[in-house]
């Protein structure tokens, strides 16, 4: 004969927030390795004494980070090249006019 046993739902309650709070915080993990905000040893330990809300703010505010740092990567990368190009127009304005005074 089986025997079923009766989980309460605080046990049921209490798997599912694990099983969230795992994901959390392998996600959080995830994201920290690709985007470099914290040395990793250091960010696991502290990520799994969070709570599950706190990790999702924290994630939140990762991905928030790396994309200012991205655009200001890409703003800087921009400007430089910006910069490249009037260095050249400059270069090529000078030659222009070189040319007209040789004829």
């Amino acid at each position: 004969m089986d025997k079923k046993k009766n989980v309460s739902p605080f046990e049921i309650f209490e798997n599912i927030s694990n099983v969230i709070k795992n994901r959390l915080i392998s996600e959080a993990i995830a994201m920290n390795q690709n985007t470099g905000f914290m040395e990793k040893e250091e960010f696991e330990e502290k990520i799994k004494q969070l709570d599950n809300w706190q990790i999702a703010e924290i994630s939140k505010d990762i991905a928030l980070w790396n994309a200012v740092k991205e655009t200001n990567i890409n703003l800087r990368r921009m400007r430089a090249e910006e910069e490249q190009k009037n260095i050249s127009d400059e270069i090529i304005e000078s030659l222009k006019k070189k040319m007209k005074g040789v004829h």
